[in-house]
C-alpha cells in the first residue's frame, strides 16, 4: 500500500523544529495504529514567503509492505511549495507477507 500527498499535516516526527497541528496528530496516530510507515523528504517542501513562518514538511506518504522507497524534495521553483518525488523500487523479492490494517475513516482526514 502506498499513499503520498500534501497532507498539510505538521508533527514533530517529521517537522523537528516546527509546530504540531490537529492533522499532524491524526496522521501520526493513524499510521501508528495501522502499522504504516511515514516517509517524508529530508528538506522542507513548504518554504513560506513571510519570515515569521517556519519552513515545514507537509508532503508525506504512508506505506505498508514496501521497503525500498526514496523521497526527494526539489527546490528552485518560484512557488513557496517545492515538489516532492517518491520513487518506489519494485525490483525486490518479498520473503514474507506483511499485514496492513485496511480500515480507513476518511472523515478524519
Amino acid at each position: 500500500m502506498f499513499c503520498g500527498r500534501d497532507f498539510n499535516a505538521k508533527h514533530r516526527s517529521w517537522n523537528l523544529h516546527g509546530t504540531i497541528n490537529q492533522s499532524g496528530t491524526a496522521v501520526h496516530n493513524y499510521a501508528r495504529s495501522c502499522g504504516y510507515v511515514i516517509l517524508e523528504p529530508s528538506d522542507p517542501a513548504m518554504i513560506p514567503s513571510k519570515l515569521i513562518h517556519i519552513p515545514s514538511v507537509i508532503d508525506l506518504s504512508l506505506s505498508c509492505g514496501l521497503n525500498n522507497i526514496t523521497v526527494e524534495s526539489h527546490s528552485g521553483l518560484t512557488s513557496d511549495h517545492s515538489p516532492v518525488h517518491f520513487v518506489i523500487n519494485f525490483n525486490f523479492h518479498i520473503s514474507h507477507l506483511i499485514i496492513c490494517k485496511t480500515i480507513t475513516n476518511w472523515n478524519k482526514f
